[in-house]
Parts: C-alpha cells; structure tokens; sequence
C-alpha cells in the first residue's frame, strides 16, 4: 500500500498490538472498538449521504426473503475520506501488524444497511 499525506486527525493510534496479533491468529479476527473517532465518523457518514460517487458504486443485495442491504463497493484508492483512511497509519500499521508483513489496498466496502430492515448475510 502506498502511503500519502495523511490529515492528522487519522494519523496516530496504537493499541496493544501484541494482543491484537495473538488474537487474530488465535480467531482469524479482531474486532477493535472506537478504530474513528465520534467527528470522524461523522465525516465518512456526510460523505456516504452526500458523495454521488459513493452513490453511483452502490448496488443491493437481496436475502433469501427479498430484503436487501445496500453495498458500495470500488477497488481504487480515492483522494476522499475513505482513501485517507485506507492510507491512514492507523489502519495501515495495525494491518501490516496482524499480517506480519506488508499491506496491500485490494478494494473499499461500505454496508448501508437500513436500521430495522431486513438484508440478512446469506
């Protein structure tokens, strides 16, 4: 992955990392709570809402039962939000942590599940 500038509000963030690592090869998964903070979150959300690019990438998936959820899915990194943070050293070092190695950006997913509606993983 290659790293660019960074905005400093999703620059450092460093967890136990020898935990996370036994943990992840321990269950295949880590789950870390709090990864943005409450203004970034509110940030990606605003750009979900608004950005017609994440529009246009969006397309549903329906469940057994006819309910879908919607998904946003690219495979570039952008110059907006998401590829800021895919670059970010906090996603980055915690990625290349766990896997004991480099990272490489394969692509980005947003799940835009409605609250209280169905769309279940099948």
């Amino acid at each position: 992955m290659k790293h660019r500038q960074t905005p400093r509000f999703l620059r450092s963030f460093h967890p136990d990392p020898y935990f996370e690592v036994e943990a992840f090869q321990r269950a295949g998964y880590v789950l870390r709570r709090a990864m943005f903070d409450t203004d970034e979150v509110a940030l990606m959300n605003d750009v979900i809402q608004n950005d017609p690019s994440i529009r246009e990438a969006t397309f549903k998936r329906k469940d057994s039962s006819g309910a879908a959820t919607e998904l946003a899915l690219w495979f570039t990194l952008g110059d907006d939000i998401f590829g800021a943070a895919s670059r970010s050293e906090r996603i980055v070092d915690s990625i290349e942590a766990l896997l004991c190695g480099p990272a490489s950006f394969f692509h980005s997913k947003l799940t835009l599940k409605k609250p209280r509606v169905g769309g279940a993983w099948e």
